[in-house]
């Protein structure tokens, strides 16, 4: 049934129609395509997002959605299912390229553990990749210079001195 309504709106040029009925079929990766191949990555997210865990296109169709969520300018999606991909599936199944745009983002972000986290899935895979070693070490130079300056305001205050008071 949903395959000639599919047939009958993919002719008509129905690209909202023939979408939702792959959607309705359990095409959802197909009907993500379809979306991407028109440029409508509204839609394509709506499809990526219900490709089951089960589906044999689940780790295509997540990389798809971290790259939908990352063009759309949502970060925190984008993490969190990279962060799915590598629980349910292992880092190797993100891409290196993913990983180190999401890092990038993440960087610019100040959210630079994360970033790390991310530099390190792509160090893992391929410790030669360009500027790799510079951007941890550049990193890692932040976070110290952020922890160390999170520690300076309690420094001189008295409070560690309350206990020879008494």
């Amino acid at each position: 049934r949903f395959d000639s309504a599919v047939e009958c709106y993919r002719e008509a040029g129905e690209v909202g129609k023939w979408v939702s009925s792959l959607e309705r079929m359990g095409a959802a990766f197909e009907a993500a395509q379809v979306s991407l191949e028109r440029d409508d990555w509204g839609r394509a997210i709506r499809s990526l997002q219900l490709v089951s865990h089960d589906d044999p296109d689940y780790v295509s169709a997540a990389n798809l959605l971290v790259d939908a969520y990352d063009r759309e300018g949502h970060l925190d999606l984008a993490t969190q299912k990279i962060d799915e991909i590598i629980e349910k599936h292992g880092a190797d199944q993100v891409p290196i390229e993913t990983c180190d745009r999401v890092a990038e983002q993440l960087e610019r972000s100040g959210e630079y553990e994360r970033a790390l986290d991310m530099l390190e899935i792509v160090r893992r895979r391929d410790a030669t990749y360009p500027n790799l070693a510079t951007r941890i070490e550049g990193i890692r130079k932040r976070l110290s210079k952020e922890q160390s300056t999170q520690a300076e305001p309690g420094v001189g205050t008295g409070a560690g001195n309350a206990a020879f008071a008494s």
